[in-house]
């Protein structure tokens, strides 16, 4: 076929054929071309139809998020921290009077389930829990981080940040965000309707699997009012890390960012994970399994699906290489 054609054009130049000869043969050499197309075109081409949906969707400004984080485990330790919790919650619950408990039921939830089982997870970093005795940080404070973009210039936070905790930054300070409402700084935490919280499913004894999740759903207010930002003129999109990072900030003296910006930190290499700055953590030892976020965001019904791919330990430096009196534990979920 490839000496028809050229062998088309040389007669052509040539002189040797007619015009009209010109156009049956050129024609030819054309039909012969769109049957070897057409012969070996898949038959089945790709529906693209969703792609193009998911990317659409993708590029849409995030308004809206609902996250949940699952793990199990076997571990003693925390059966018994969570059963007191639950205890704690139950006799809470008991004491209302018309309806109105000595504690805000969120506000038990939040500091008697949810900081438990964070300090918890966070602690799976230095050392594991090999009794049935667990030991609660020695500070009262505790802070979550998780980027929602792939440059990290959106973070979503919550946690609990005592008066006593000093700031690297010592600028004009920010509201923290709504996640943070049981927090006791002098400037409130940003007003939302939502707060995280955390369930437990436990097996009957201590050594049985028991299930455990902290999940939050963010309405457009709470989520905006949730986030911190670098540059605050880039909103964040529906387009979610491949690589998604929890850092959890425990035994807080001093948090490398300004009061309130969760977004700019003063620590050295906090997100890029420097091999210099780490301290790598085998979780095949550890006692939880199946460990997994589940991510939907602006009211979509198809998930984001996470697994845990590590864990390590962030040594917190400021640019001179000098220490920052906290303790961190980043985990990094790989998108499925």
């Amino acid at each position: 076929m490839g000496f028809f054609i050229t062998g088309s054009v040389r007669l052509v130049s040539q002189g040797r054929i007619t015009t009209w000869g010109k156009v049956s043969i050129q024609a030819g050499g054309g039909g012969a071309f769109f049957a070897i197309v057409f012969l070996t075109w898949p038959k089945e081409l790709p529906v693209l139809k969703g792609s193009v949906d998911d990317a659409f969707a993708q590029m849409q400004p995030l308004t809206s998020l609902h996250f949940k984080w699952e793990f199990s485990s076997t571990d003693p330790a925390l059966w018994n921290l969570m059963r007191n919790g639950e205890q704690e919650i139950r006799e809470n619950a008991e004491s209302s009077q018309g309806g109105v408990p000595r504690i805000p039921f969120e506000a038990m939830d939040y500091n008697a389930a949810l900081i438990p089982l964070l300090s918890y997870i966070a602690k799976i970093g230095p050392s594991a829990h090999g009794t049935d005795v667990y030991e609660p940080s020695s500070t009262n404070s505790f802070v979550v981080l998780m980027p929602l973009d792939e440059s990290r210039n959106a973070v979503l936070s919550f946690g609990r940040v005592e008066p006593e905790v000093t700031w690297y930054d010592g600028g004009e300070p920010f509201a923290l965000s709504s996640g943070s409402t049981t927090s006791k700084l002098q400037k409130e935490a940003r007003s939302g309707k939502t707060i995280p919280s955390a369930s437990t499913t436990l097996g009957k004894s201590k050594t049985d699997e028991s299930k455990y999740c902290i999940s939050w759903d963010l309405d457009p207010l709470t989520l905006a009012n949730s986030v911190d930002r670098i540059n605050s003129a880039i909103l964040p999109t529906a387009k979610l890390p491949e690589l998604f990072k929890i850092a959890l900030f425990y035994e807080i003296r001093t948090l490398p960012f300004r009061e309130g910006d969760f977004a700019n930190s003063l620590a050295v290499s906090l997100w890029t994970a420097e091999s210099y700055l780490i301290d790598p953590i085998d979780i095949k030892k550890r006692s939880f399994k199946d460990m997994r976020i589940t991510i939907r965001v602006n009211g979509n019904q198809k998930p984001r699906c996470y697994s845990l791919k590590r864990i390590y330990g962030q040594r917190i430096e400021d640019q001179y290489s000098d220490s920052i009196d906290t303790q961190c534990v980043i985990l990094d979920f790989e998108m499925l």
